[in-house]
């Protein structure tokens, strides 16, 4: 995911590696935090692989040094791949997801339409999931005595999954109207 992120930042402008450690900071959230002993290593290994390039080097004004980072051509390929990798749908894919919708400007329509129509049927895999499990749920605690109080929290909770799954459908579906429109 780190990967991706400052690729697609990349893709914008240069950036130094204080604002690409700042900006990878607040896209993942409040809570999630990410270290220069993370993104660094990171960089120097795009760096290595010819993804991204020292494009000026300065000093701060506190008098550390500061490295400007541009993406190559290999970067703008591998960004692409990236963005285009529908395949692997880790636990982290609605973040992965959202993250590609903020670099959407970057691809062809089709392609854009491409990554929002497996996401559409990602979602509505978890929908059916949550559905279908809820509904054995409710089956199995049928047949034996069980703390209602206990059952009702795991269907809640199972339910919460669910709807928050079909929010993101709806806002997926809403997407996908929204880039058809354009083509």
């Amino acid at each position: 995911m780190y990967e991706l992120i400052i690729l697609s930042l990349l893709m914008q402008f240069p950036v130094h590696g204080f604002l690409i450690v700042k900006i990878v900071g607040d896209m993942i959230g409040p809570v999630a935090r990410v270290s220069n002993s993370r993104i660094y290593p990171l960089l120097s290994r795009l760096a290595a692989d010819g993804l991204v390039e020292v494009h000026e080097e300065k000093t701060s004004e506190n008098g550390l040094p500061m490295k400007v980072y541009r993406i190559t051509d290999p970067g703008r390929e591998r960004f692409h791949e990236l963005m285009l990798d529908v395949t692997s749908h880790s636990r982290d894919y609605r973040e992965i997801f959202a993250l590609k919708v903020t670099a959407f400007s970057f691809l062809q329509p089709e392609e854009r339409l491409h990554i929002i129509d497996r996401y559409i049927d990602f979602c509505r895999k978890h929908i059916s999931h949550f559905t279908t499990e809820a509904a054995d749920y409710r089956e199995r605690v049928a047949q034996s005595p069980h703390d209602p109080g206990v059952v009702a929290d795991v269907l809640e909770a199972m339910l919460h999954s669910q709807h928050q799954w079909e929010l993101e459908l709806n806002w997926a579906l809403r997407l996908r109207t929204r880039e058809s429109g354009r083509s």
